[in-house]
């Protein structure tokens, strides 16, 4: 009989500790809500949220809750602090990089760190410039943080050199390192497209766009981005407009494929346009030592969107960075055309290049307007970037990815181009 109660006040001892652990040993048992149900038998009574820590340069605002059982629970939200950099030498507009130190202690750049200046540049361009026939453009930069102005705006915008958080796919981010390139401060418009592509032997139209007629009102019909060119439509031009500008072509096509015998960078020598995947021209390779206009890569389109050195929100080229969603902002009206944007309504159609706000680097309509080719693959596929004016806002993010066959030519496609 004292067996058999010892017993029993054992069984019921290791169930009441039992339910103790449960109590506190999950954490994570409350929902979002003031009380909510937990596992382990046991319910868990959250109280509210409550502010715990600020934010600093690599966390966001820290909130806490209490359980009734004792245990706690954190969460981060709110946006990361951009980074307050402590500099020995001053930031100028031609020489933006600077030795110093962040001074929030939670940081942890190192003094002595190599650190760009964000330049928050306020432009009025008087005359855009142009690619071709090549010409500067006019008008006034002025800089918020060192006030110095420009007034010769060239065409292609110098991108420094450096690391970012390279988002290659959903979920598949990596830190990327990029070489020095320029890239084009506007989309190709119209009336390039049609000044350098007038007498090619390719069968290219050199009026091709769908959005040839009925700009809104005070836009320049010429100045819209070109579309409806295909992949295959663009190698040709950049290689047209590299000669053009005495640059060597940058792209060379074999003369059969497979077990090429010769390559040639002279779309004279291309032949006619193909009017579905081709061997030939899907195996282009960069000519050794080119000097000439490309389309970027992925890489280097990403990193150009999202501001490169000079991204506002703290550049370290670590992975701690963050960036905008969309380029040069984190509120797409202000710098995308996309379907369903307020304020000034997309419409239905392509809008002259330049007139919402460019990025942190002075490029504008990288979200929005049209997608861009890009020469990276994916499959027999090349990636388009940007998101276009027929899509809704998600597509126009600087990460964000889509795929156009090569041979297709689209009212939302057009290009941008880069050199090295």
């Amino acid at each position: 009989m004292k067996k058999t109660v010892f017993r029993i006040l054992v069984i019921a001892l290791v169930a009441v500790i039992g339910l103790g652990m449960a109590a506190c040993g999950d954490g994570s048992g409350g929902s979002s809500g003031g009380g909510g149900g937990g596992g382990g038998g046991h319910s868990h009574s959250y109280g509210d949220w409550y502010f715990k820590t600020d934010a600093n340069c690599t966390t966001g605002v820290i909130q806490e809750r209490a359980c009734s059982c004792g245990n706690k629970q954190t969460q981060e939200t709110g946006m990361r602090l951009g980074h307050n950099f402590s500099a020995t030498t001053p930031a100028t507009c031609t020489a933006n990089s600077i030795p110093g130190i962040c001074t929030r202690a939670s940081c942890g750049i190192p003094s002595g760190a190599v650190i760009l200046a964000s330049h928050r540049f306020v432009w009025t361009i008087t005359t855009p410039p142009v690619l071709y026939p090549a010409s500067e453009g006019t008008g006034t930069r002025i800089c918020s943080v060192c006030l110095n102005t420009s007034t010769s705006i060239p065409y292609m915008v110098q991108v420094e050199g450096g690391s970012f958080l390279y988002e290659k796919a959903p979920f598949d981010i990596i830190l990327q390192t990029v070489d020095a390139f320029s890239i084009g401060r506007y989309q190709v418009t119209q009336n390039e497209w049609t000044a350098v592509m007038t007498g090619n032997v390719n069968g290219i139209n050199a009026t091709p766009s769908s959005f040839s007629s009925d700009h809104a009102e005070g836009e320049i019909q010429g100045r819209r981005p070109v579309e409806r060119v295909s992949f295959y439509d663009v190698l040709v031009f950049c290689n047209r407009v590299s000669v053009l500008l005495g640059l060597s072509p940058a792209y060379e096509l074999p003369n059969v494929w497979p077990n090429p015998t010769s390559w040639s960078s002279d779309p004279a020598t291309w032949g006619t346009m193909p009017t579905y995947i081709d061997d030939i021209w899907d195996n282009v390779r960069i000519a050794d030592d080119s000097t000439g206009y490309r389309l970027p890569e992925g890489y280097q389109w990403q990193f150009a969107a999202k501001g490169g050195r000079n991204n506002w929100l703290g550049y370290t080229g670590t992975e701690s960075d963050t960036y905008f969603v969309y380029s040069g902002s984190n509120d797409a009206n202000l710098v995308a055309w996309y379907d369903g944007k307020t304020g000034i309504p997309t419409n239905n159609r392509t809008h002259q290049v330049g007139i919402l706000l460019p990025n942190e680097l002075g490029i504008y309509d990288m979200s929005g307007n049209v997608y861009e080719w890009c020469f990276e693959l994916s499959g027999v596929a090349r990636i388009v970037l940007g998101g276009g004016w027929n899509h809704t806002v998600s597509y126009t993010r600087s990460v964000f990815k889509y795929v156009g066959r090569p041979d297709l030519r689209l009212n939302y496609q057009g290009l941008r181009v880069v050199r090295p």
